[in-house]
């Protein structure tokens, strides 16, 4: 209720069946399904349980079961107009304390929903420790904002001492993160962005044992979308898989808004599983397959990830496989006649930061598909001068796209429809390693309808570094469908540069090689207009290299 002096007294609302602040234990099965919190003008925290207080402990010595539970929240417009409370935390859970789950838990279809403010954790929001020794399964939970933000379909894993550990096998699917904007009589759009579908974490979770994430999806109106997966960030968020990690099916999707004015806003998505912002390892096999981030009116950066900031260093130290991952965006045309968005970026990863490939790593059929804009990286887009790639295992690239087609607008003319790097764009002082073997086959770009071999545009650095096996045999890299390279390219190990005949080299930057074998297959094209060679040996086929010294 509004005090005379404007500010609100009370509306709070804790816990639909526990409010907790002392101990509690659970030795036989426990089944919280269809409680509620509600809360007007303040916050609501756990739909089933609240557990607060610095000594506060939840023990669960067998199964437990939360099912449709919701935490609501709606903020109240005070007399001078603004907005206050209507934050929910935890469609089942808001833990500040400790809770240990000894036996299977399920939560299934809990939600935590938000009017003119902010939603955080469908299932959990968790500020404290939470234990999982056994089977987690957390399938259709939900975190919905209109007017305002959603945080983590399944999961809010919040602040510095927010702990998650998951001892046995975890599984979140089909979870989601919803959010719609609403203009404002000023002309202004309130809330509209969706943060991971599955979890949000600023805090520290580590997986123990095998991590599925399946169907999950990030969906926003009139803001923009970030992971359908996971979406980890901050100073002291650090996630780790110690055994293996499968991300399938997950899907971040943004739609533009537009405003009364004409102008459009939001409709950009970020990363369909996983948008990173700080550390990340992963110990074991990781999966990323059919993964999919889609914009209308905006742009489509990384189809299964995105990693971005000084703080993000992605880590794979075992296999991984991106396949059949997609980044597509489709532009809109505002009443002015202007194009706005259409650029997708990436279908498998969009990297500004680190990222190192400790095993073999494989990127197959994954495609960048752009309306109105222009496709860049059939597989990855690296760009930025903290962007650095390293394989220090063998890699694989194979038939990656990247297509763009115009988009005909409706005075008649013909925009976008330009495509860089059927599996790789390699941008702006962006630096590439490779360490080991490597291998591109039939990669393409698909510009305007014309099919062209190409595997990476480089306007950065490319490393080929790799050297000698354990029994001094060349590592072979080969590329069959050639680098269009405005950047720099440095052959420095003693393995074998292989520059397939279904090259199409071209471009104005610098080859240099210092050591090693090279190989060229192409037909009078311009490899490069400063070409040194200082090392090793060069073998041209055709004119391809025309001007070189070996």
């Amino acid at each position: 209720m509004e005090k005379a002096d404007g500010t609100l007294a009370g509306g709070y609302s804790y816990g639909g069946a526990i409010n907790n602040s002392g101990s509690i234990t659970f030795d036989a099965l426990a089944t919280f399904e269809g409680n509620s919190a509600i809360a007007t003008g303040g916050p609501s925290q756990g739909g089933a349980i609240n557990n607060g207080g610095a000594n506060a402990v939840v023990t669960f010595n067998d199964e437990a079961q939360f099912k449709n539970n919701t935490a609501t929240a709606t903020a109240m417009e005070k007399a001078d107009g603004t907005l206050a409370g209507g934050y929910s935390y935890g469609g089942a859970i808001a833990n500040g304390s400790t809770i240990t789950f000894g036996g299977l838990v399920t939560f299934e279809g809990n939600t935590s929903s938000a009017t003119g403010s902010l939603s955080y954790g469908g299932a959990i929001y968790n500020g404290g420790t939470i234990t999982f020794d056994a089977l987690a399964t957390f399938d259709g939970n939900s975190a919905t904002a209109i007017d305002g933000h959603s945080y983590g379909g399944a999961i809010h894993n919040s602040g510095a001492n927010a702990v998650l550990t998951f001892k046995n096998e975890s599984q979140f699917k089909n979870n989601t993160a919803t959010a719609t904007a609403t203009e404002k009589a000023d002309g202004t759009l309130a809330g509209g962005y969706s943060y991971s579908g599955a979890i949000l974490n600023t805090g520290t979770i580590t997986f123990d044992a095998l991590a599925t994430f399946e169907g999950n999806s990030a969906t926003a109106t009139g803001g923009n979308s970030h992971s359908g997966a996971i979406y980890n960030y901050g100073a002291s968020a650090v996630l780790t898989f110690n055994d293996e990690a499968q991300f399938k099916n997950n899907t971040a999707t943004a739609t533009a808004m537009e405003k009364a004015d004409g102008t459009l806003v939001g409709g950009t998505s970020y990363g369909s599983a996983i948008m990173n912002y700080a550390p990340i390892t992963f110990g074991g096999l990781a999966t990323f397959e059919g993964n999919t981030s889609s914009a209308t009116g905006g742009y489509s950066y990384g189809g299964a990830i995105r990693n971005e900031g000084t703080n993000a260093v992605l880590i794979f130290n075992n296999e991984v496989l991106f396949k059949n991952n997609t980044a597509t965006a489709t532009a809109m045309e505002k009443a002015d006649g202007t194009l706005v968005g259409g650029t997708s970026y990436g279908s498998a990863i969009m990297n500004y930061a680190s990222i190192t490939f400790g095993g073999l790593a494989t990127f197959e059929g994954n495609s960048a598909i752009a309306t109105g804009g222009s496709a860049n990286g059939g597989a990855i887009r690296n760009g930025g001068a903290n962007a650095v790639l390293t394989f220090n295992d063998k890699a694989q690239f194979k038939n990656n796209r990247a297509t763009a087609t115009a988009m005909k607008k409706a005075d008649g003319t013909l925009v976008g429809g330009d495509s860089y790097g059927g599996a790789i764009f390699n941008y702006n002082n962006a630096i590439i390693n490779f360490n080991n073997s490597f291998t591109f086959t039939n990669n393409k770009t698909i510009s305007k309808g014309v099919e062209t071999p190409n595997d990476i545009y480089n306007s950065g650095t490319i490393n080929f570094n790799h050297g000698l096996d354990e029994n001094n045999n060349p590592l072979i890299g080969s590329l069959d469908g050639g680098i269009s390279n405005s950047g720099t390219i440095n052959k420095t190990g003693a393995g074998t540069l292989i520059l397939g005949d279904g090259m199409k080299n071209s471009g104005t930057g610098t080859f240099a090689q210092s050591a090693g074998l090279t190989i060229a297959h192409a037909d009078k094209l311009t490899f490069a207009t400063t070409n040194n060679i200082t090392g090793g040996e060069l073998r041209v086929h055709g004119d391809s290299l025309a001007g070189l010294k070996a």
